[in-house]
């Protein structure tokens, strides 16, 4: 009887263990939940899990957002598009002296031609223009400065670099390349007025006068390709040029050992000095040059 009585009151007395079910409290509104509300459909977290992993539809960026600005894009077709009017009028007038040259002396062309394959008829071209002042070859070796400059415009425009396409600036630029020949003719006078190689200086200086004009015929044709050519042409036309210009150049200093060969066995020191101040240095002089003025602008 006292066990039934106490088994009764075990089963009215409260179980601690027994779960029982609360209505969920209302959440009251706050900003996150606005901010949550604002996410797209289906996106919403409902989960108060906080391990939960919430699947939620990548954000991708707006076109317009991923687009490079145009200003830091060189295509090869748009700068040879901005060079075109540009350097057009130039290589017509050039077209036009070359043309004019042709027709007054065909017979200059001729010595050019022949004075840079044969050592013997470029002495015979030197002896008979020695006292002669020639127009035509002065005006073939300007237009050959002024094709020297436009390759180097060319070249920093096709590599990427950002130079004002105005005639100024290349009128400046065929002023240094002038400068370059033109402070080399003067140091190679200077050398055959104080030291007694008078006359194999003057020859010298007339073979450059020589190989400059061959270049600057060829530069000519070249330049016009590497401003509106194809840009599968003008890679081409870009390496045949910087050929060109250095098998020219060997050509003349082989040409030069030639001239002097019976003063440079016995004179290496000075030619090695002439080398570097003459044929070295105003190259590296003319580069710092425009380098600087190209940081300024």
């Amino acid at each position: 009887m006292l066990l039934f009585t106490v088994s009764l009151l075990g089963q009215a007395s409260k179980n601690p263990f027994d779960l029982q079910y609360k209505e969920p409290a209302k959440r009251v509104t706050s900003s996150k939940d606005s901010l949550d509300s604002s996410l797209p459909v289906g996106t919403e977290n409902t989960s108060t899990n906080p391990f939960d992993i919430i699947n939620e539809t990548p954000v991708t960026a707006s076109p317009s957002r991923l687009q490079v600005p145009e200003h830091t894009v060189i295509n090869r077709e748009q700068v040879a598009y901005r060079n075109s009017g540009f350097l057009f009028w130039v290589f017509f007038g050039i077209l036009l002296v070359f043309s004019s040259v042709f027709g007054i002396s065909k017979t200059r062309l001729g010595q050019v031609y022949n004075s840079f394959l044969n050592e013997n008829f470029l002495r015979q071209a030197h002896r008979y223009n020695q006292g002669n002042f020639s127009l035509v070859y002065l005006l073939l070796y300007i237009l050959s400065i002024i094709n020297v400059a436009i390759f180097a415009y060319l070249m920093g425009t096709h590599f990427g670099a950002n130079l004002p396409d105005n005639f100024l600036f290349l009128l400046q630029l065929i002023v240094m390349v002038l400068f370059l020949f033109a402070s080399k003719h003067l140091i190679l006078w200077l050398m055959g007025a104080i030291f007694p190689v008078k006359k194999e200086i003057s020859l010298y200086s007339f073979t450059i006068m020589i190989f400059g004009i061959l270049l600057g015929i060829l530069l000519f044709l070249l330049n016009i390709t590497i401003a509106y050519a194809p840009n599968s042409v003008v890679k081409l036309s870009v390496y045949l040029a910087v050929g060109v210009i250095i098998a020219i150049y060997l050509f003349r200093i082989v040409r030069g050992l030639s001239i002097g060969s019976k003063y440079l066995v016995l004179h290496k020191f000075h030619f090695f000095i002439y080398l570097c101040t003459v044929e070295i240095l105003p190259v590296i002089v003319i580069l710092k040059v425009i380098r600087n003025y190209l940081e300024i602008l």
